[in-house]
């Protein structure tokens, strides 16, 4: 088994933690943000997602849905692979077209990177389930934030994706100059909050962020 360097979420809060040499800058210019390139950082985040979607697949394709997708249970290799771990919770799928039914209590993995259904009880579907968390692990992945706090509507972050206003969201947390716009497109089609509507992987897989070079044009 291949050595570890740690999760992903320690390398992405790496990554947009200020170096000193930056944050003497900051104090000196008044600037809002420390500045950097970031379109390295971009290609390297685009790669690691592709590798989540495959990994994802490859769980999918063993009748099982994970139900804990996050950063912090991507491990890293030395070699700079992603490893999916901590299936704790993960379900056996049923046969297409069947839901899973809904969980009365101790609802699995983590609140702020569950999908709707699944926080509110109702019977799911296990890869959209997943399909969710995948786009809140992008979305911390790019931002180094969390698009919410609970899947409900009494957030208001979540409020804001639930009517279709994650490109608002990203301008109010002040990170829609981190998301490029292939980006954006996937992460909007997998934080769908109708599961019915919600990107499966066979659509990311398909998208011009999956298959294509990096486009750095972003949001803002």
């Amino acid at each position: 088994m291949p050595l570890m360097q740690g999760e992903l979420f320690d390398q992405v809060s790496r990554t947009f933690r200020p170096s000193a040499r930056y944050l003497e800058a900051h104090q000196r210019t008044g600037t809002n943000s420390p500045q950097f390139d970031y379109t390295h950082t971009q290609r390297k985040f685009q790669g690691y997602f592709r590798e989540m979607v495959e990994g994802l697949s490859y769980i999918h394709s063993h009748n099982l849905c994970h139900l804990d997708f996050s950063l912090e249970n991507i491990l890293i290799d030395f070699d700079g692979c992603l490893k999916i771990c901590d299936f704790g919770v993960a379900i056996e799928l049923p046969p297409e077209r069947t839901l899973l039914p809904g969980f009365k209590d101790n609802l699995p993995g983590k609140l702020h990177y569950m999908a709707p259904e699944v926080f509110a009880g109702q019977p799911f579907n296990g890869k959209r389930a997943d399909s969710f968390g995948l786009g809140v692990t992008l979305f911390c992945m790019l931002t180094a934030r969390h698009p919410f706090e609970i899947p409900s509507a009494s957030d208001p972050a979540f409020s804001l994706i639930a009517q279709g206003r994650l490109a608002d969201l990203l301008r109010t947390l002040k990170v829609d100059h981190l998301v490029t716009l292939q980006a954006f497109e996937v992460m909007h089609g997998l934080l769908c909050p109708e599961w019915t509507r919600r990107w499966t992987l066979k659509q990311v897989r398909s998208h011009s962020y999956f298959t294509d070079a990096l486009i750095t044009c972003n949001l803002n």
